[in-house]
């Protein structure tokens, strides 16, 4: 009962808002509002170059990028859970930046989410 009372309390001081538009959060997920929430899709790693993971590729014809094929890469693997734009940039920089080390958690999340679609072996190091 003290807890909720808190907790409103807090609410009406401090209202919960969208970590990306600043508006009002209208649901229990604490950090995007529906419409940002919704701008975050994974990855589909199917199109993605499989050794820099930023560049777009036909994957008819081609097996990486034309940058990576100038410029071999040191790792043989690199992957994301989203492109660094929108709702997903805003939730990075809060992290590095902001002082919100809570948001790794969310963060890492999607990360595991990518890594279970890309279906790879337990990597030797995550950075």
């Amino acid at each position: 009962m003290l807890t909720q009372v808190r907790t409103s309390f807090l609410h009406l001081l401090y209202p919960p808002l969208c970590l990306h538009c600043r508006e009002s959060l209208e649901h229990q997920f604490p950090l995007f509002c529906q419409s940002c929430l919704n701008l975050l899709e994974i990855i589909d790693h199917a199109t993605r170059c499989p050794f820099c993971f930023t560049s777009e590729i036909n994957t008819e014809s081609e097996t990486c990028c034309p940058d990576c094929r100038q410029n071999p890469q040191i790792m043989r693997r690199i992957a994301a859970a989203f492109d660094y734009e929108g709702p997903a940039s805003t939730l990075i920089k809060q992290l590095k930046y902001g002082g919100q080390p809570y948001l790794a958690e969310g963060a890492g999340a999607f990360l595991t989410a990518q890594f279970i679609r890309l279906e790879w072996p337990m990597p030797d190091y995550i950075i």
